[in-house]
């Protein structure tokens, strides 16, 4: 909705809530009071709460707020309170305001369609109780046409997930990518000190000869350690601090709470928590892969205990990159969709009055009306529409459920809920999205005139397959007279207009036929938007001084919205990938590096009885390829068995994708090759008399 603060017309994201909202929740307020149940009754004094941001930057923190107006669309609401900045509910909430004040019908009719319930469940309730008294309490309250929808059920969910919403699994998937890579770096530092403590194997077993206990080794090398690690720790806040200041910067807009993100001291104790546990574990490696083994038993194994760390390391490694390349593959397949519409030259712009004058949804819409034609003669638009929703509204548009002619009401429970779309006649060529049977709306179809849609072609396809729609007559599922009929008068290409992910079967009703006003117009133009948008503020106020441009943008600026969430993914992952595939290669390294030098005599007596240099780079090659085939086949099977775990993340391509997967294998093998290279080419290139002066 649009208010005006500070005399000035601004879009507001307005909760309409109940009076008892904030005392279930257990808010309480900054300044003033919260609603309360007084403010609920049909007829009460139109009041509302403003959120602390919105406090702090449209009244300057003023503690005098209580009692100033705030004008909501025609309406003027007194402000009786400021609630706390971390209150997200609706997120993104700048005001409340009563449901009375709002929609009064709603307070005495059912409205479960559009209304959320937030409640408190009882000791010993389970949510499948909530639900279950909820489904029987919708179906008796709920009219005769919607109690024989047999889907209308209830929803129970937490409220933490409500409120992160898409982002919930996004944001296990990074959480278990970062185990990972904390996993990864563990293992290469309990890999880097075995095969130190491997050269140290006769100092060990002197130790273990005079008395000394694994736990002493383990606490030695713990302590020689934990100044590298301190200092590690420390540079790792630094990094981290760093990349914090980019997450603004490469965040979705509407990530849940981001304004909490950041290093509070609660963050770095558990980091360095992190950081100490894996000290622990990374110091008891060495000591238990040397503990109770004899100075010779490490030289004559194929693959040394230490290479078991480097198996690991590979093996997470695999996961971590084949997860990002099927993020990346699934960001490709999003970006390369067809939305069903040209978004080149498109421009969305939110209008609204204020205007004490206006107070009916018709006047309304005459004005935008007025509006609208006036747009349409400035030089440079070719187009222009008004619509009730703005595009990609996801769970925020309206949906519909419908009866065919000639359907029961039984077997219209199965027809899927419809997006329904209130539009102007040039909606059509404004979107440049084809009619592909029948005719689009046109001037003719006003209020009064014969009621008449125009379908989706997957909507019309579905409803009937095989046949002609034009003709066909629908009606919404909670009206039953016989003028609630429409008449199908054309079908159109599917768009992606609600939903990038999948084209919603949608219904397009002339905007006179229906009750609600127009907030948005949508003008195609060959102008910048930079440049159109003071002659659309100019036009605006002389159709009416109190009519105001709110909020403009340009319509591939939206496109790129939901994208911008798998794009975070896919780029935080491809972060974590780079790193662990960074360590694993680094632990493979010293792992040939070591073999190296362990066999430095061994290698000069070869090269000396005759043996040629790539018969030495070879050897070396198997010992390094061992554990990295042994690690690529781990992490593809992890890989292969938790890949559903992904899936509600991923589009257009499968969980177990061959492409992602095989890429992950191939990529990481190339950099692990050239990671084993350089120490075997160096054993290669060894000088025998060299080698064999050195021990």
């Amino acid at each position: 909705m649009v208010g005006r603060a500070g005399g000035e017309p601004i879009p507001l994201r307005i909760g309409v809530a109940a009076g008892d909202l904030f005392p279930v929740l257990g808010v309480s307020p900054v300044v003033g009071r919260v609603l309360d149940a007084g403010d609920d009754r049909v007829g009460a004094a139109p009041v509302a709460v403003i959120s602390e941001g919105l406090w702090r930057r449209r009244f300057g923190a003023d503690p005098a707020v209580v009692g100033k107006v705030l004008p909501i669309w025609t309406t003027s609401h007194t402000i009786v309170g400021v609630i706390p900045g971390d209150f997200a509910l609706p997120a993104g909430a700048e005001a409340w305001v009563t449901l009375a004040a709002i929609r009064p019908e709603a307070v005495t009719e059912a409205a479960y369609g559009t209304l959320d319930f937030v409640g408190r469940l009882r000791p010993g309730a389970t949510p499948a109780d909530a639900k279950a008294e909820l489904d029987r309490l919708l179906l008796e309250t709920s009219s005769d046409a919607w109690a024989a929808d047999s889907r209308l059920v209830s929803v129970v969910q937490p409220l933490r997930d409500v409120l992160l919403g898409e982002v919930r699994p996004a944001l296990l998937v990074l959480w278990a990518a970062a185990i990972l890579v904390f996993l990864v770096v563990v293992l290469n530092l309990g890999g880097l000190l075995a095969v130190r403590s491997l050269e140290r194997r006769q100092e060990f077993a002197l130790r273990r000869a005079l008395g000394a206990t694994r736990t002493d080794l383990v606490r030695q090398l713990a302590v020689e350690s934990g100044m590298f690690v301190a200092l590690g720790a420390l540079l790792g806040l630094g990094v981290a601090w760093a990349a914090l200041r980019l997450v603004p910067a490469i965040a979705p807009g509407d990530l849940p709470r981001m304004g909490e993100i950041g290093l509070r001291p609660g963050v770095v104790v558990v980091g360095l928590g992190l950081g100490l546990i894996g000290t622990i574990i990374a110091s008891g490696l060495p000591a238990l892969a040397t503990g109770e083994s004899r100075p010779s038993s490490h030289r004559s194994s194929g693959v040394p205990r230490a290479g078991i760390a480097v198996i690991a390391q590979v093996s997470l490694a695999i996961v971590t990159v084949a997860t990002a390349l099927l993020l990346v593959r699934t960001l490709a397949q999003l970006q390369r969709l067809d939305p069903g519409f040209d978004a080149a030259n498109l421009a969305i712009v939110q209008v609204a009055t204020l205007s004490p004058s206006i107070e009916t949804s018709e006047q309304v819409v005459t004005q935008t009306r007025s509006y609208l034609d006036r747009v349409l003669a400035l030089p440079g638009v070719s187009n222009a529409t008004a619509v009730l929703n703005p595009p990609f509204a996801g769970t925020g548009g309206f949906d519909m459920g419908f009866v065919a002619e000639g359907q029961t009401l039984s077997q219209a429970a199965g027809n899927p809920y419809l997006n329904y779309e209130p539009v102007t006649p040039g909606y059509f060529a404004t979107f440049r999205t084809p009619i592909v049977r029948g005719r689009p709306l046109s001037d003719a179809d006003r209020a009064g005139a014969l009621p008449v849609v125009v379908l989706s072609r997957g909507l019309a396809d579905r409803m009937w397959p095989g046949q002609d729609p034009i003709g066909k007559r629908i009606r919404w599922a909670d009206s039953a007279s016989a003028e609630a009929w429409r008449t199908v008068v054309g079908v159109a290409g599917d768009m992606r207009y609600r939903e990038l992910r999948e084209p919603r079967p949608s219904v397009y009703v002339p905007l006179d036929q229906q009750e609600y006003p127009p907030p948005f117009l949508i003008v195609r133009s060959g102008l910048r938007l930079e440049t159109l948008l003071p002659t659309l503020r100019q036009v605006a106020r002389a159709v009416d001084p109190d009519l105001a441009v709110v909020n403009a943008s340009s319509m591939s600026a939206l496109l790129a919205r939901p994208l911008a969430q798998p794009r975070f993914n896919a780029g935080v992952l491809l972060g974590f990938a780079a790193v662990a595939v960074l360590l694993a290669a680094v632990g493979l390294y010293g792992l040939v590096s070591f073999l190296v030098t362990q066999r430095t005599r061994e290698i000069g007596i070869r090269l000396a009885v005759g043996a040629e240099p790539r018969q030495i780079l070879a050897f070396f090659l198997r010992r390094g390829l061992v554990p990295l085939a042994i690690g690529c086949l781990v992490g593809t099977a992890i890989v292969l068995a938790g890949a559903e775990l992904l899936s509600s993340l991923l589009f257009g391509v499968t969980a177990r994708d061959p492409v992602a997967i095989v890429g992950a294998v191939l990529g990481f093998t190339l950099v692990a090759i050239v990671a084993i290279l350089v120490p075997a080419r160096r054993a290669a290139a060894s000088d025998p008399s060299a080698a064999l002066r050195l021990e």
